[in-house]
């Protein structure tokens, strides 16, 4: 009874099923385009960039004398950063002499050989 809608169901064209495109193949294609949208800021920048002065002449600008065209702005970086590590230096150089003396005050008064293994035992005067 059962082969029966087996033996039609092979027979009917509307049930064939197209085989799989490759997997290197994209089954389908997406792209979206937005349109720009221009805010207040942006059309105050065009319309600037477009013509500064609007009604007016423009004014020519001086030529700079080359020692004012120097960019400052890499040695200005530098110096900063020298600051900055002589400043870590002093600091780490500060906390390495606080520790060792903590260090020394505690050995004075525990026993810190290494034959302890870590344990720490009152010193016997």
């Amino acid at each position: 009874m059962a082969a029966a809608p087996a033996a039609a169901l092979a027979q009917s064209p509307r049930m064939i099923i197209p085989p799989l495109p490759p997997p290197d193949r994209p089954l389908f294609r997406v792209e979206v385009t937005t349109p720009g949208i221009e805010t207040a800021l942006d059309a105050v920048r065009r319309e600037l960039a477009a013509d500064p002065l609007p009604g007016r002449p423009a004014i020519p600008r001086p030529e700079l004398p080359r020692a004012a065209r120097v960019d400052v702005l890499p040695a200005v970086t530098g110096l900063v950063r020298r600051v900055q590590k002589a400043r870590r230096a002093n600091a780490e150089r500060r906390i390495h002499a606080d520790v060792t003396s903590e260090l020394a005050a505690f050995c004075d008064v525990n026993d810190c050989a290494a034959a302890n293994e870590g344990l720490l035992l009152p010193r016997h005067r």
